[in-house]
């Protein structure tokens, strides 16, 4: 009996369209194992909440609550963080079988739509 595969097509970053968040191709549904999930689950809260907050920062920038700037500060610094340390963003594409650069792409180009870079220091 053949295995089945987990797969990603070979799509191009369109601006404001998040990659997949699925393991490279050639990944068997027997290696996915529960942390993955998991795993993956934190992937997808910290991109939905940055994009909440980017969104945010765009319509109230002048009203911006202190706690959500640093929580968007803190997730910045998390998705460009160079360290791979459990639970930073490279751990997790590393453990995902995932490249981080689709993402950070998406992460940048909601930014430059929303906001523009500089007042994020990206």
């Amino acid at each position: 009996m053949e295995e089945e595969i987990f797969a990603i097509g070979a799509e191009t970053i369109i601006e404001d369209t998040l990659p997949p968040l699925d393991p490279l191709p050639n990944i068997p549904n027997s290696y996915w194992r529960p942390e993955h999930e998991l795993w993956k689950a934190v992937l997808e809260d910290a991109i939905f909440c940055y994009d909440k907050l980017i969104r945010k920062y765009a319509l109230e920038k002048y009203n911006f609550e202190q706690k959500d700037e640093q929580e968007l500060q803190e997730l910045v610094a998390w998705f460009f963080s160079k360290e791979n340390y459990v639970g930073g963003f490279l751990f997790i594409c590393d453990v995902l079988f995932l490249e981080n650069d689709p993402i950070l792409k998406y992460i940048v180009s909601i930014t430059k739509k929303h906001i523009g870079l500089k007042e994020l220091n990206i």
